[in-house]
């Protein structure tokens, strides 16, 4: 899951969008789309959320 990986480690969206072969503008539109699915408001949430469903590993010291 390349996109919450990203986000989880620190990757800024317009980084991760050009890495993954997207727009930065429909790379929000997919973030939109998919936090609203998991019923998050945030990046932030979403990979909180990611991570306590246990799809993503955080290898970044973010303390």
């Amino acid at each position: 899951m390349p996109v919450y990986n990203g986000l989880a480690n620190g990757e800024k969206h317009a980084e991760l969008a050009h890495r993954l072969g997207y727009s930065e503008r429909h790379f929000q539109r997919l973030l939109a789309e998919l936090w609203e699915q998991f019923g998050v408001d945030n990046t932030v949430e979403g990979v909180v959320d990611t991570a306590m469903q246990g799809w993503i590993n955080v290898t970044r010291d973010i303390a």
